[in-house]
């Protein structure tokens, strides 16, 4: 949606028609979307009133995508549409994305799902879904942004020939799936029996897909060509209207000599000379004397520049990172778990020491303490809500719905599975879960304690009070662990036998996986804090910690209303 948001103004050269119904649709999108997943699990014989909430949900889900595809249809209305080759894989996702769209509402009725399920029309429409709502636009962003990395034009002949090949066999193939999924032909199958109607669509079928793989090579062939015999690209090519294209071509490593004051969604096209302008320094950010790499910070809503945000020196703790993130996601694939866990431990080794380098660590190049030109906005490092508090509230959301996926399926099971039952020990002592809940209470306190004493006496903590505190709090949430951990390998499990000691054993692992990073955390802010790099001045790491301590006191104490004192309290079978 983003990038056909993007590039649908550039080629119907005129702005975005209902530009902030599009943003509050995509928003909508995405919390609809956490209501339906259920409508691919009709047929597993879960209850008639979950099966209602979900086909509505999943109906519902149409309302703002239709929104954002009148937005769209509206804009290249009224305005002058250019066939470039980026607005032709746009074309291609309007039509097809449109098609899985209504066939997507079909899909969302119960009844009509029970029919089709495990057939060819639901592979019908997850690819005319998947391929035309993210193929299409991929390929379109594809080409759109290519001459930024290249500083040459992909070949319009040969790019036109790969989206029509691809266009062309993809609705061969998939289109008439729709056809044999409601002459009943199952999903998954290799071969069948002549005579029950499916031969001459399966290989009118086929033949669409060696067309479309020929238009898959032939994108291949037009991006690995155009690297050396592409035309130059001229700046701003597409004429488009965003501010990456006020760099040359290709950018430069540092991309741009100064960043300017903006003020519309349009820059390049209400101010043409401002690419000019900003290569010869004459807007933000022009001195370099200080060695660091920065841009602008500003607000969320308002946009309003706070800070300037000190972006990190180039590392290979990312790529080194991101292996074993792979290597983790492998050896799950592969069920190698004792790999998968060594993997883990080393991907959060490698994530923890590429953090070490931030703030003011001498990695980051911080050859002096404040920015350097008139008006001196403080790097963010300096202030209490730079960018890493946005990151840690959207993980800890995305965080949150896994616990709640976690409380939802207690719930379920105790209310809808006849046999859930608690095992016949009792698995979690109340009094030292107590004691663990207040050891953790406590050092979140001690933590929003020393932040609030920083605001108060400004800066008038010495860093070694600052220590001390970080000790103070990484010694309570590791007693609390202690305890936890002497919990959990003292009970009497039977998780292979009993769903409820499973999902008790889970929620201990989550809370007691929270509880011990937060400890790591601390400790790592506590060194930090001898090392002058976190201070009563630059309390912004501190600042970052505080919801996740937060958080894991909440989910804590949520996990013991919810798995521990509520069956006590309504009982549960045994």
């Amino acid at each position: 949606a983003g990038i056909v948001s993007t590039l649908i103004p550039v080629f119907a050269q005129r702005p975005l028609v209902g530009y902030r119904w599009v943003v509050l649709s995509i928003i909508t999108t995405g919390f609809i979307s956490f209501g339906l997943w259920v409508h691919h699990m009709f047929t597993v014989g879960i209850p008639h009133l979950a099966q209602a909430f979900f086909s509505v949900a999943s109906m519902l889900v149409a309302v703002p995508t239709a929104i954002q595809v009148f937005a769209w249809l509206a804009t290249l209305w009224t305005g002058r549409v250019i066939f470039s080759l980026p607005m032709l894989w746009i074309f291609g996702f309007l039509v097809i994305f449109i098609c899985g769209g209504l066939t997507g509402v079909m899909l969302a009725l119960v009844p009509f799902n029970w029919q089709v399920h495990d057939t060819h029309f639901v592979v019908a429409h997850l690819h005319y879904v998947l391929v035309g709502g993210m193929f299409f636009p991929l390929m379109a962003g594809l080409y759109y942004w290519l001459p930024l990395l290249s500083g040459r034009m992909p070949s319009p002949q040969l790019g036109r020939w790969a989206f029509w090949l691809t266009f062309v066999g993809f609705n061969s193939t998939f289109l008439l799936m729709h056809l044999t999924g409601l002459l009943g032909m199952p999903r998954r199958v290799y071969t069948y029996e002549a005579g029950l109607g499916w031969d001459w669509l399966n290989l009118l079928s086929s033949l669409g897909g060696f067309i479309m793989a020929a238009g898959i090579a032939m994108i291949i062939v037009d991006v690995v060509l155009h690297f050396r015999f592409g035309r130059r690209a001229s700046s701003n090519p597409w004429h488009a209207d965003t501010l990456e294209w006020a760099s040359r071509m290709p950018p430069p490593a540092y991309n741009f000599a100064s960043l300017p004051h903006i003020e519309t969604r349009h820059p390049l096209w209400d101010q043409p000379a401002l690419p000019e302008q900003m290569a010869t320094g004459q807007a933000g950010l022009a001195p370099i004397e200080h060695g660091r790499r920065e841009i602008f910070g500003s607000e969320a809503i308002s946009g309003r520049v706070r800070h300037v945000m000190h972006l990190p020196d180039s590392s290979w703790w990312p790529l080194a990172a991101a292996a074993a993130l792979a290597m983790l996601c492998i050896s799950l694939l592969v069920r190698m778990y004792p790999l998968a866990l060594f993997a883990t431990v080393l991907a959060g080794v490698f994530l923890l020491r590429w953090s070490w380098e931030n703030g003011a660590h001498p990695r980051m190049a911080p050859r002096s303490s404040t920015n350097t030109e008139a008006g001196d906005l403080p790097l963010h490092w300096q202030t209490t809500d730079g960018p890493g508090l946005w990151g840690m509230v959207v993980t800890l959301m995305a965080d949150a719905t896994l616990y709640l996926s976690l409380v939802f399926g207690w719930f379920y099971l105790w209310t809808a599975a006849p046999e859930f039952s608690a095992s016949d020990s009792e698995l979690l002592p109340l009094p030292h879960m107590v004691l663990a809940g207040v050891l953790i209470s406590l050092a979140a306190w001690l933590l929003n304690r020393t932040l609030v004493g920083l605001s108060a006496a400004d800066h008038g903590l010495s860093n070694a009070v600052l220590r001390n505190r970080l000790w103070q709090i990484a010694l309570a949430g590791g007693v609390a662990l202690l305890i936890l951990a002497v919990v959990g390998w003292q009970a009497p499990w039977q998780a292979t036998a009993h769903t409820h000691d499973a999902v008790l054993l889970v929620m201990l692992l989550y809370v007691g996986l929270h509880v011990g990073l937060g400890v790591v955390l601390s400790l790592l802010q506590a060194l930090r804090i001898h090392q002058g790099y976190v201070s009563a001045s630059r309390p912004y790491e501190l600042c970052v910690l505080r919801p996740w301590w937060w958080y894991t006191v909440a989910v804590y104490w949520l996990s013991m209303v919810v798995f521990l004192l509520l069956p006590m309290v309504w009982g549960m079978p045994a």
